[in-house]
Parts: C-alpha cells; structure tokens; sequence
C-alpha cells in the first residue's frame, strides 16, 4: 500500500479552528478543514466505526442506503471519509472513522475492499468527537432519537473540554451547542435530559406512540420512576401517555407503583391521542 499521507494538527489550535468554522451566522454553515488532505486507499477491514457514533447506519435495503448506493455507482465518492489511526504500531494499520459511516458502509454493500479515504492525526477523543457530530448536522435529515443523542454528546464534549462545571461555564457550553444546532441553550438542556432515557421511550417517539413533550415530563423522573414508566407502557400495547398526564404522574408523590399509576390514567383519561410532535422535532435537522 502506498505511503500514508496525513495531516498534523495541534489540538489546542484545531480547537479554535472549530470554533471559527462551526460558529453559526445566522445558521451553522459547515465546511471541512481537510479538504486539502489528499485521499488514500485503505482496506475497509482497516477500519472501524467511532466508539461514541449516536447516528444510525442504515441497513442495505433502506431507502436512504439505496439512494447512497445508486449514487456512488452513478458519480463516485463526491465526499471522501474522514479516518484517524488509532493503536499501536502493528503490521497493519487501524483507523477509526470520524466522518462517512455510512458511505464506507455504501462501499462494503457493493463489494469493495478498499476506499479512498483522508487520513488526519487526531489524537484528542473531544476534537474528534466534535469534528464527527459536525459533520452529520450537514445531513439533510437526522431522526430525533440522533439529534438527541447527538447534542448532548456535543455539549458534554464541549463541556469536558472546558474541564469546569461551574454554572457560567455550563450555561455558556448550552448557548455554544445551541447555536451549531440553531437551538435555544434551554433546547439544549431538554435534550441532555431526554438522551438519559432508555432506547425504548425513543422507539416510542420515532414510532410516534409518545411525544417527545411526554418524554420531557419522563426524563425528569427519578430512574426507578422511569423504570416503571417503560414497564407499564411495555405491558400495556395500546396505552398512550400524554404531556399532561406524565406531568400530573411527577409531581404526586403518591404515585409509585404500578396499580396506582394505572388508576390515575385511567380515571384522568383524556384525549390520549399522541400530541403531535412539531415537524422540527420529528423530521430531522434542516441546515444549509
């Protein structure tokens, strides 16, 4: 395999860069820093996905992949992946994926072993972090569950770079998320509750069984309280909790047990229809 080709970046500068390239005016307008890296083949088997990746890597026969795919098989790799070594030296290379999960996995449908790809050194898991979330806000459409899970790894990303937790610092650390995301710094805060739910109240908001206001009131819950919550709506097929009624369950105290909830909903049973989540919350992230 022909000599690697990487770029050298000192972390505390690329920092910086970050700042100035993501810092939204008035909407968040991404563009690489690497575009002057020159590509290099890889084998696909070099490489492995992020370890904090929050974004779904669609399955060969979803709509999104097959569009991916007959794009490639009609113009090529328009975009090429962004990797970092990771290891120690061995007889083989390792690298890890920062950006383009999902065209790698384009490549792996259609038989390839290797893919060109821009090789950076990277060393700082935060920079890195940053670089990968960035990156994705540029998709035309990212699901709730991923823009959760996505703005909450940046603003404790954000936040563990700052090393400080004191509340100017995390209030400014919100205002920073908020403006990648075009969010207000409270959004960002709701977020941060919500990605602490389990996978099932997301399930139940992409599948539009619960709102994404409903889950608010739940992830504000004690952990025993949300445990009970997922087991009652797990057992109970049918059973639709609204904002209103997940609000009324936090706050009376009495309220513990499984009975005693299911008796409160049934004699508060109000228009259960899912309450319609805004088309910004369900539809996924727009950004020019």
């Amino acid at each position: 395999m022909e000599e690697i080709n990487e770029v050298k970046t000192d972390e505390n500068d690329l920092s910086g860069q970050m700042l100035q390239v993501i810092e939204p005016e008035p909407k968040p307008k991404l563009i690489s820093l690497y575009k002057d890296v020159k590509g290099k083949k890889v084998k696909i088997s070099q490489l492995v996905p992020f370890d904090k990746h929050p974004f779904n890597v669609p399955s060969k026969t979803d709509p999104d992949m097959q569009k991916l795919i007959k794009s490639i098989e009609k113009e090529g790799l328009l975009d090429l992946p962004i990797v970092r070594k990771i290891g120690n030296e061995t007889e083989e290379d390792t690298y890890q994926i920062i950006s383009g999960h999902r065209r790698i996995e384009a490549y792996k449908i259609l038989g390839f072993e290797e893919i060109s790809v821009r090789i950076i050194d990277c060393p700082d898991d935060d920079v890195a972090t940053i670089i990968m979330i960035s990156s994705n806000v540029q998709r035309e459409t990212i699901n709730f569950t991923e823009r959760v899970k996505a703005c909450a790894l940046m603003y404790e990303t954000k936040k563990h770079q700052g090393k400080s937790t004191g509340k100017e610092e995390e209030k400014s650390t919100r205002e920073y998320v908020g403006k990648i995301w075009n969010f207000s710094a409270n959004k960002v805060q709701r977020y941060v509750e919500l990605s602490k739910l389990s996978d099932t109240f997301f399930d139940l908001i992409e599948d539009k069984k619960l709102s994404s206001a409903a889950a608010t009131e739940i992830s504000s819950m004690s952990k025993s309280m949300q445990d009970l919550m997922e087991e009652i709506i797990s057992e109970n097929e049918g059973l639709r909790i609204t904002k209103k009624q997940a609000h009324e369950i936090r706050k009376q105290k009495e309220l513990t047990t499984k009975d005693k909830i299911l008796e409160f909903l049934q004699n508060n049973n109000e228009d259960t229809q899912v309450e319609e989540t805004t088309q910004s919350e369900n539809t996924g992230l727009n950004i020019s």
